[in-house]
C-alpha cells in the first residue's frame, strides 16, 4: 500500500525495552526443598507440592544460595541427596537463574 511503512524490528525492540516485565525473585531455603520429600509431615509436603505446581504460572525467579547446596550435599542419605539436587536442578532450569555456583544444580 502506498504511503504505509512497515515498522522496523528496531522499533519493536524499543517497545520491549520501554515496557519490561516485572519479575519477582524468591529465595528458597533448604527446608522448602526438603518438604518435597518429607514423609512425617504430609500436610507440609502437600502444601509445598502445590506451591511448585503453581510456580510455572507465576513470574517468579527462583534464587538459592551456596549454603542451600552445601546443606543438601551434606545430607547423609544418598537417595535423598540425589533426589533433592535433581529437584533443584529441574526447578531452576525451568523457572529461574541460580545464585549458586555449584555444578550440581547449575543449568
Amino acid at each position: 500500500m502506498p504511503g504505509r511503512r512497515t515498522p522496523s524490528p528496531q522499533r519493536y525492540l524499543l517497545v520491549a525495552r520501554i515496557a519490561p516485565v516485572a519479575v519477582e525473585r524468591l529465595y528458597l531455603e533448604t527446608s522448602v526443598w526438603n518438604f518435597l520429600l518429607v514423609e512425617d509431615a504430609p500436610e507440609r509436603r502437600a502444601a509445598t507440592e502445590r506451591f511448585f505446581q503453581i510456580l510455572p504460572a507465576r513470574r517468579w525467579e527462583i534464587a538459592i544460595s551456596e549454603l542451600v547446596i552445601d546443606e543438601i550435599t551434606a545430607t547423609r542419605d544418598e537417595n535423598r541427596r540425589i533426589g533433592l539436587l535433581a529437584i533443584i536442578h529441574r526447578a531452576v532450569s525451568d523457572h529461574s537463574k541460580v545464585a549458586a555456583s555449584n555444578p550440581a544444580c547449575v543449568r
